[in-house]
């Protein structure tokens, strides 16, 4: 659960106070006014990218646990945490690294059954 909470709160606290700042930048000069709340908003929230544990060491927690199911499942040995709805996508890794695309030119994305398959 440590690694799925690391990965959310990573993600999620980035996106908002990247958001924030989004609307903070295309309201200019007025973005700055107090008037229009964002200074509080962001003085408030910008520190949750770092509480609780930094968002960099967070997202590279997640990716680590990540990084070990695919190798596991790789080997053909998905561990028994990862055995859930949430990583069917590894059960086929093997497979997927020895597949290759039948893409030759730029132009064969524009077919939707190609692109099917390399999203697949």
């Amino acid at each position: 659960m440590h690694h799925f909470s690391s990965g959310f709160k990573s993600v999620q606290t980035q996106d908002t106070c990247d958001g924030a700042e989004i609307i903070r930048a295309s309201l200019g000069g007025a973005g700055y006014s107090a008037w229009s709340g964002l200074p509080r908003i962001m003085d408030e929230y910008s520190p949750t990218v770092t509480f609780e544990g930094d968002n960099t060491v967070m997202a590279q927690q997640s990716f680590n646990f990540l990084a070990k199911q695919a190798k596991s499942a790789f080997k053909g040995k998905l561990e028994k945490i990862a055995d859930s709805p949430a990583f069917d996508y590894l059960k086929d890794i093997g497979k997927v690294f020895k597949r290759h695309t039948s893409v030759s030119r730029i132009e064969d994305l524009m077919n939707v059954d190609t692109v099917k398959e390399i999203m697949e």
